[in-house]
């Protein structure tokens, strides 16, 4: 098992140096992306549409991963709140639908949408190797009786 296996510190100080060059070429990444943004507006003089789109964009990402620790961490005290204690001898700790029909329904549903996104025409069978557009937004209306719509269509 892996739990039985120690770690050496030559492996754990590779561990860490791979881990800080990695999040030094991430932040090096991110920060030149923004700085060739931050030029580019700048050269077509919409420097403060960039600021406020960044600040936007950042007020957004805060916003909803805090909202999402805090059900994370709402979900958790509720679970530690009400933990089941599981007493010798209960039969109700057995009940539930079991891993069979757990997966039977799954495969279930993940045919019904299949067939549901067929109907919709959102995911054509492709054939052979020409695949077929899955929208019709380009396709112009037909304008005189006799002309016919794209073969998209």
């Amino acid at each position: 098992m892996l739990r039985d296996r120690k770690v050496s510190r030559r492996q754990v100080s590779y561990l860490k140096w791979a881990t800080l060059m990695l999040t030094t070429f991430l932040v090096f990444n991110i920060a030149m992306f923004f700085w060739a943004e931050g030029l580019w507006f700048q050269e077509v003089d919409y420097l403060s549409v960039f600021w406020l789109r960044l600040k936007t964009q950042i007020s957004l990402g805060l916003f909803f991963c805090l909202t999402s620790l805090g059900v994370l961490g709402g979900n958790l005290w509720l679970t530690q709140k009400w933990a089941y204690v599981k007493v010798e001898g209960d039969r109700r700790s057995r009940q539930g639908i079991g891993l069979r029909w757990l997966l039977l329904i799954g495969l279930g549903l993940g045919l019904l949408m299949a067939v549901q996104l067929l109907y919709q025409g959102k995911l054509r069978p492709v054939t052979g190797s020409q695949v077929t557009p899955s929208t019709t937004a380009a396709c112009p209306p037909p304008s005189g009786s006799n002309q016919t719509q794209c073969r998209y269509c």
